[in-house]
């Protein structure tokens, strides 16, 4: 596709929701949960139904609406009074908040937002791979469209600019069967793709069942990535790494439950990782790597790799790798946005998870503790007694 495709004016999700600086983020919890409920209802089609003709049914108004509506339940514009635009709040955000201990009553949406490093130009939209690659760069789902005055004419997300590059490729004249099966295939991925992560963020959401998260979260990963292993390793205070959870092919090598050793593994080397750092390996072979982490992987059945860590309360909890065993893979831009976006998710899970263990054990302590107390009261009452009988 070439560069020179400007951006379609029906990719932008117009109107979504803003808030003041003021507001708490209770508050904004509460509108995206609204939002969350109600978004099949919205619809943002009006420009794509003008471009639509009879034989391009693949990509339909309801596509559109569904890709626009989780821009909507996803993020909440953060504006002024006079509408100018200040910042984002996203689902994601809001949620390392809650890991951090942030208190949503009393925090409003000005004390946490983060200035808005990315910003469209309504009359200088650019092309559609230009928009796309800046959210790639600037690792953002979503940035605000404005006006000259700086204020709010919509929201573009990633996953719509995918939809109109595929949208563009009918533009360039590939109407052949074969192509319209390739084009029918990319969007049954992406539908794929959001279905997944819908149902994984609803066990994420719904379940406090640790091994229930991290078992779908592996099992819709390997699935949308077609890929022959996903595995989650959880770090141990040695540095070893346990495969806590696993989803593999059929008559694949199961490592489920096993200690990896890996002698390059250090605090120095884990650093970055739990600084966020992802690691692509497209064929271990080729890749920069010392050569006893070659030949653990090598050991391991795996030919190339796509890690990407676990960070709790900023604390490297683990790993999730991604992997291939007999071909190298040239790993896309949108598989890494997806496994940084399940890693994160994941992470929310296991600390909530943690928070759930905290509060049921103190429950058990504080139990405990009554049981005893009652015991020493009734003992001391039976001593009581028997002075008060011996007088």
């Amino acid at each position: 596709m070439s560069s020179s495709i400007l951006l379609p004016r029906w990719a932008i999700a117009k109107s979504p929701t803003t808030i003041l600086p003021q507001a708490t983020l209770s508050e904004a919890v509460t509108i995206l949960n609204v939002q969350q409920a109600c978004f099949q209802q919205k619809t943002e089609s009006s420009y794509f139904n003008r471009r639509l003709s009879p034989s391009r049914v693949l990509i339909s108004a309801a596509t559109v609406q569904d890709v626009h509506g989780r821009a909507y339940a996803d993020c909440v514009v953060v504006a002024s009074r006079q509408g100018e635009v200040l910042g984002l709040l996203t689902n994601r955000q809001l949620g390392q908040l809650g890991m951090d201990g942030v208190c949503f009553e009393e925090t409003t949406a000005e004390e946490v937002i983060d200035p808005v490093i990315l910003k469209f130009q309504q009359n200088n939209l650019g092309d559609l791979e230009s928009a796309y690659d800046l959210l790639q760069h600037h690792s953002v789902n979503y940035a605000p469209v404005v006006d000259r005055e700086n204020r709010l004419v919509g929201i573009l997300s990633d996953e719509c600019l995918r939809l109109a590059m595929v949208s563009e490729l009918y533009d360039s004249g590939l109407e052949q069967t074969a192509d319209i099966d390739q084009i029918a295939q990319i969007l049954e991925a992406l539908v794929q793709r959001e279905q997944g992560l819908t149902k994984i963020f609803g066990q994420i959401y719904a379940s406090l069942d640790l091994s229930t998260v991290l078992n779908t979260t592996v099992q819709e990963m390997r699935r949308l990535l077609q890929c022959d292993r996903v595995i989650i390793y959880k770090l141990q205070e040695d540095l070893s790494a346990m495969v806590v959870a696993e989803s593999i092919i059929p008559g694949g090598r199961s490592l489920l439950h096993s200690v990896a050793h890996d002698p390059c593994v250090s605090p120095e080397w884990l650093e970055p990782y739990r600084l966020g750092k992802v690691r692509v390996v497209n064929d271990v072979y080729d890749a920069a790597m010392a050569v006893c982490h070659q030949e653990l992987l090598i050991g391991l059945d795996i030919r190339s790799k796509l890690m990407v860590p676990i960070v709790v309360e900023n604390q490297l909890w683990g790993l999730i790798i991604t992997s291939y065993k007999d071909s190298p893979r040239h790993w896309q831009t949108d598989e890494i946005s997806l496994a940084k976006q399940l890693s994160q998710h994941a992470a929310i899970a296991i600390y909530q998870s943690q928070l759930h263990e905290e509060s049921q054990s103190k429950s058990r302590e504080i139990e405990r503790s009554y049981k005893r107390l009652q015991q020493t009261q009734l003992k001391l009452a039976q001593a009581e007694k028997c002075l008060g009988g011996g007088i």
